[in-house]
């Protein structure tokens, strides 16, 4: 009898070690994807990396905000020249040349990293010489805070000294331990920068 109880007990831990543990690795998954995005990116394997990002979702949600601020700085800039509307009729396909340029740079995993750790939406030109300033100027070093949003969804933050807010990329659950980066939301300072005129 007392062997059957001892036998009940050891399953019975068993059982709840087993659950704690499935638990852990469940809660973990998102902080797991982004360690793997991460250490792809730094060992530049960037197929790897792609596992990691929903481009089409994510290139989606950085146009419309670029979109959204370029147009309303048109409007802005041209309401009370004679052909205002015009003018921002005219400027129209070199504001969407200049935002698709900037999102096919960004959206990519050195793209990301940079903007992430830097606050940059750059050119793959200028993405080398960014790297090597970041490594060398520590006040352009973000702070990052990481958490959940609800259960499919969890949101990484990069604070920077020189924005007010915080750039926001959000991870969708896709499956049951998969995620992805879905989407960024920028600061409006950074944004500012870019189109400026």
């Amino acid at each position: 009898m007392e062997m059957i109880i001892k036998r009940k007990k050891s399953i019975i831990f068993t059982g709840l070690l087993a659950g704690f543990c499935l638990a852990t690795y469940f809660y973990a998954t998102p902080y797991l994807s982004i360690l793997k995005l991460k250490i792809s990116i730094d060992k530049e394997d960037f197929e790897a990396a792609t596992e990691y990002i929903d481009f089409p979702s994510v290139r989606k949600s950085l146009k419309s905000q670029l979109r959204s601020s370029f147009t309303r700085k048109a409007r802005r800039e041209t309401i009370d020249t004679p052909f205002g509307a015009l003018t921002v009729l005219a400027i129209k396909p070199v504001i969407n040349i200049v935002i698709d340029s900037t999102i096919d740079s960004t959206v990519s995993p050195t793209g990301l990293k940079i903007l992430l750790t830097q606050g940059k939406l750059g050119s793959t030109n200028q993405q080398s010489d960014s790297i090597t300033k970041v490594q060398s100027n520590s006040k352009s070093a973000s702070t990052v805070r990481l958490y959940y949003n609800n259960i499919n969804n969890f949101i990484l933050t990069s604070n920077f000294p020189n924005f007010k807010s915080p750039i926001k990329a959000y991870w969708k659950r896709y499956g049951i331990t998969n995620w992805k980066l879905s989407s960024i939301e920028l600061p409006n300072e950074l944004i500012d920068n870019l189109t400026s005129f």
